[in-house]
């Protein structure tokens, strides 16, 4: 799978999803190298501003990814705020065996549309 096997609109994100995972490995360097564990993660999209705050962290369950999405199968990558040890869960959702990260070809993208399964 290459980039231009993607859906139009999913050509970003292999590269998307390389990325955060390379900032998860960074937080584990970091948490090493000082000692520490981070409790919570946001992950926000690079061309994306986040303009309010967030609010009490207490508010929201641990064990839960919040993020944005069309329905409940989806994963949004606007944003996701998770407990820190549900970030390597989320990086890896969309790995394959082989380490590369995928996306919806063409073919599959309008084959969801035409169900009605994709918001596109």
């Amino acid at each position: 799978l290459s980039y231009e096997d993607c859906f139009w609109d999913q050509t970003n994100g292999p590269r998307q999803w390389q990325g955060i995972a390379m900032c998860d490995d960074d937080i584990s360097k970091y948490e090493t190298a000082y000692g520490i564990s981070f409790s919570w993660v946001l992950v926000l999209r690079p061309d994306l501003v986040w303009h309010f705050p967030i609010g009490r962290l207490a508010r929201f369950k641990t064990g839960h990814v919040y993020t944005t999405y069309h329905n409940f199968t989806e994963l949004g990558d606007r944003f996701g705020l998770m407990t820190r040890e549900l970030l390597p869960s989320y990086v890896r959702a969309f790995k394959t065996p082989d380490g590369t990260y995928t996306c919806l070809t063409t073919a599959e993208a309008e084959t969801l549309i035409r169900l009605g399964h994709c918001d596109f």
